[in-house]
């Protein structure tokens, strides 16, 4: 008898020979590059921060403020990569004379805003600061503003050993003015 075998019995059989063709006639595919996250390539231009940095602290002369407490100083920052590289986490301690000044900074890259962003906290008041920033030529600026204050910040002369900050103030719309200059030089490894 040569009855021919049923329809299920014959595809029941060729379903799997067709999915075995399938992946050998099918080339595989090398896994994607891994690509960095939005943001790290930007993060990575803040990379001259990383590191431990000793700090020359001089207040600029204000009008109407006595000289006593805002002379030089001398701090010291250590600044390291965050989670996945995508941040960087700064911790600045300031001996000025007559206090010490403690910060601790985030930097960051936001996508939406196609900024960086810093947010910074510190010792002298509650809550935080959040800066917007961008290169402009050579120089890294961030600029925030609280209530009637406004500040910008000022990263200049960077080379990978060095660089010069700058804190400009000024409150009720009148011209900033430079408060703090610091000149930073990357410490000596232990």
């Amino acid at each position: 008898m040569n009855a021919k075998p049923s329809y299920h019995l014959r595809t029941g059989c060729l379903l799997p020979i067709a999915v075995v063709l399938t992946l050998v006639a099918v080339p595989l595919r090398p896994a994607a590059a891994q690509q960095s996250p939005p943001g790290k390539e930007e993060v990575e231009k803040l990379n001259f921060l990383l590191g431990r940095w000793s700090l020359e602290v001089r207040h600029e002369p204000a009008p109407g403020v006595k000289e006593e407490g805002h002379g030089n100083g001398a701090g010291r920052i250590t600044a390291v990569p965050g989670p996945g590289g995508l941040h960087i986490l700064m911790d600045v301690e300031l001996d000025e004379p007559g206090r010490k000044f403690s910060i601790h900074e985030i930097f960051t890259w936001d996508a939406r805003d196609m900024a960086y962003k810093n947010f910074a906290v510190n010792n002298a008041m509650p809550g935080g600061v959040t800066h917007t920033g961008k290169w402009e030529g050579q120089d890294l600026v961030f600029e925030a503003k609280l209530g009637g204050f406004t500040s910008r910040r000022v990263w200049s002369g960077i080379t990978r050993d060095a660089y010069t900050y700058a804190f400009l103030g000024g409150a009720g719309g009148q011209p900033l003015r430079k408060v703090l200059t610091i000149v930073a030089k990357r410490a000596a490894e232990k």
